[in-house]
């Protein structure tokens, strides 16, 4: 062959047809590639810095069943199919928005809120705006970090909301004290008592007279953050101021 230092050759062995094919078929098309790209596969490292080829890369050539695993026989009458994003999108609107149900059905914590509404005598929208709206917005409004707010947060908000012992008004409070990492107890967020609100807001008037009603709830709103229901302090202010 006249083989010299930098020349190289291939050696077929076996049967001459299936080398024929071989070389027609594989060999000559793959040594034209390699003028145009380096073909993907799988190569060996070998002691001495080289490699050698092992197999091609997975794809629909390498789409057939392996010869040394057991076959198994599949009922699939006994496979319970997913329900698609978008059937569970459908089935929210019924109970959320239809922006809101497609941003639930999408969300990963779907389980989780499917499990809340049938334990909690929430509405299924609060549920879900708290779960997913909320923390959006206070990571625009005040840049805090979301991450830290995890599923036994929203469980312990949604089971003391249930319970009455907050108010949904404390729950913007309790979710941006968990992202800045100040958050103790949920006991610190307890709802206030009639007779301690009265106190409260007949403090607050006490203390501003001749300021105008609606600075004064925000007065209130600020003293009490979220301690009683934005309804109920408003009431109470009109009939004592």
């Amino acid at each position: 062959l006249n083989v010299k230092e930098k020349d190289a050759f291939i050696l077929i062995v076996g049967n001459e047809k299936k080398a024929k094919d071989m070389i027609e078929l594989s060999l000559l098309p793959r040594i034209r590639r390699l003028s145009k790209e380096v073909p993907t596969e799988v190569r060996k490292a070998n002691p001495d810095g080289t490699s050698t080829y092992m197999r091609p890369m997975p794809g629909a050539s390498r789409m057939y069943p392996e010869t040394d695993v057991k076959i198994e026989e599949i009922n699939i009458k006994k496979i319970k199919l997913p329900e698609l994003i978008e059937n569970k999108s459908k089935r929210f609107e019924k109970i959320l928005g239809k922006d809101l149900a497609v941003l639930t059905a999408k969300s990963e914590k779907v389980s989780l809120f499917e499990d809340f509404v049938k334990k909690y005598k929430i509405k299924p929208a609060f549920i879900a705006e708290t779960m997913l709206s909320l923390p959006r917005e206070l990571k625009r409004k005040f840049n805090v970090d979301i991450e830290l707010i995890k599923d036994q947060d929203f469980e312990l908000i949604f089971d003391s909301l249930n319970k009455n012992t907050i108010t949904k008004d404390s729950v913007q409070n309790i979710l941006l004290d968990i992202c800045k990492n100040k958050f103790n107890s949920i006991d610190d967020y307890k709802s206030m008592s009639d007779s301690n609100l009265e106190k409260e807001i007949k403090e607050v008037i006490n203390n501003n007279k001749g300021l105008p009603f609606n600075a004064l709830i925000g007065k209130v709103m600020s003293k009490l953050k979220g301690k009683a229901e934005g309804k109920k302090i408003i009431e109470m202010l009109k009939k004592l101021s």
